[in-house]
């Protein structure tokens, strides 16, 4: 068979081309998950708190106002409710699976999250998503359950309070009747829940001077 060299210099110069095919055929591809910068954290859209109305016992849509109302001559106590707490995470992990969804692991960090969001709220008189100085949901949240080192990451929160009695039940069901709220309890992509709720005698502000349970619903995703 004829050289398909035409001279020496032709045939290195073929040598160094069929070379460099080699080495890029043997290369490893990139995908563009390995060169593009890691997606922004972003907290989903949260829906507005539950609580009853002012002379609305049990209203899904009322949204509590942060004004302080004239507080209570009674000494405010707040203390922590866990096995409440306990008792709201299986129900929404047995509404979940009812739904077709995954149910979610428990995070200690969303856990105390929840609680201690609770407790500021029941001290302050506030019903609200962002903490009792102002910091918004998407900034205080970061505290408990950090973003760092995750290339997704997300959080959400329903929130809820009672003048009478509450159950585990009743609690997902109100979420369940909202549907901010429902969305929020439903989204397929959480993976972690950890839930907090308080019983303050006597909370002031948004609560009036009554004896209130409050009962916060942390849901969250963390991916590295």
């Amino acid at each position: 068979m004829p050289s398909p060299c035409r001279t020496r210099s032709h045939c290195r110069f073929l040598i160094l081309v069929l070379s460099l095919a080699s080495v890029a055929l043997l290369a490893p591809s990139v995908s563009r998950s390995d060169i593009d910068p890691p997606p922004i954290p972003v907290p989903v859209t949260l829906p507005p708190p539950v609580g009853p109305a002012p002379q609305q016992s049990g209203s899904a849509s009322a949204q509590a106002t942060e004004a302080a109302a004239p507080t209570s001559a009674k000494k405010t106590t707040v203390a922590a409710t866990p096995s409440f707490s306990s008792s709201i995470v299986a129900e929404i992990n047995r509404t979940r699976r009812a739904h077709g969804l995954r149910a979610l692991r428990a995070s200690a960090a969303l856990v105390r999250a929840g609680t201690e969001h609770a407790r500021v709220l029941a001290t302050a008189g506030l019903f609200t998503h962002s903490w009792s100085d102002g910091k918004l949901f998407g900034a205080w949240i970061r505290g408990f359950y950090s973003p760092s080192t995750y290339r997704v990451w997300s959080a959400g929160e329903n929130l809820l309070w009672s003048a009478s009695a509450l159950t585990a039940r009743n609690a997902v069901s109100q979420w369940l009747a909202s549907p901010s709220h429902r969305r929020i309890m439903l989204l397929p992509s959480w993976r972690e829940i950890g839930v907090g709720t308080v019983r303050a005698l006597a909370a002031p502000g948004a609560y009036g001077g009554r004896d209130v349970d409050i009962a916060a619903a942390e849901f969250g995703t963390r991916t590295k």
